[in-house]
């Protein structure tokens, strides 16, 4: 894809994530056609959105739902600095917003990850973390249906939205495949997850990244935060729901939605 073409995508949603509302929203036939050009348009919103990373979402890290997608592999998307909040946190949102949640396990990297005679190994991952958190991942989309290719959910950023940083985990590295973790909603019903949904598990997910980010000439620095996969799946919350996620420990993290009323969007 030719760069006029992909800024032009990028502006578009940009501008769909800006002003947060259907009338915004880019319609499917403006998407790109193929997965590399779908990280060619992340790029430039990064580039657009400033430039600056503060850290990354993994996607589709458990088999069925990269079957389900047509997937070979995992997916990223950037968080630039404004998309990390602390907990407790909360955000208004229209009505057009997928409101969903999934609990992730959040790696802090104390150091670069390079890759050096070969491909970034969990190995090496292990001795780049500098912490671990409880998180929760708010996705959304800036299409006009969420209903997307593989190639339109990667441009659109793997539908990356807020990344909510909570409590310091105290786990060691070699429990990190399969710990237990509970999304709990105060409109709903609570959802049961480990990191054992990941594929390979939270340090293999990152390595993945690293080499994902070296193919096309990036990398992923330290102090930069990585949402490792959903433990939880797809969730969709209510208007106006709390949701809270529960590590061992315990180690929370929460988030609010609170919906705009139909005259505010206006």
């Amino acid at each position: 894809m030719d760069q006029g073409a992909a800024s032009a995508i990028a502006d578009r949603l940009i501008e769909a994530r800006q002003q947060d509302n259907a009338a915004a929203a880019v319609a499917l036939e403006c998407a790109p056609a193929t997965v590399d050009d779908a990280y060619q348009v992340q790029e430039i919103t990064a580039q657009r959105l400033g430039g600056l990373v503060a850290g990354y979402k993994i996607g589709l890290t458990a088999p069925g739902p990269r079957q389900a997608m047509g997937a070979s592999a995992p997916i990223a998307g950037f968080l630039p600095p404004a998309a990390l909040l602390p907990s407790p946190a909360s955000a208004r949102v229209s009505a057009r917003h997928m409101r969903v949640a999934e609990a992730e396990l959040v790696v802090e990297l104390g150091r670069d990850l390079l890759p050096g005679d070969g491909p970034v190994t969990a190995a090496d991952v292990a001795g780049a973390v500098a912490a671990l958190y409880a998180g929760i991942e708010i996705c959304d989309c800036r299409f006009a249906s969420d209903d997307v290719a593989l190639p339109a959910l990667i441009a659109d950023n793997s539908f990356a939205d807020r990344l909510v940083i909570g409590d310091r985990l105290d786990l060691s590295l070699d429990q990190l495949d399969s710990v237990p973790v509970r999304l709990e909603r105060n409109r709903g019903s609570n959802v049961e997850g480990s990191t054992a949904r990941i594929d390979g598990g939270p340090l293999a997910a990152i390595a993945w990244l690293a080499n994902h980010l070296a193919a096309r000439g990036q990398f992923l620095r330290a102090g930069q935060k990585v949402a490792t996969g959903s433990c939880t799946g797809i969730t969709t919350l209510e208007a106006d729901e709390t949701v809270i996620v529960v590590f061992p420990g315990p180690a929370t993290a929460s988030f609010t939605f609170q919906q705009v009323s139909a005259e505010e969007e206006r």
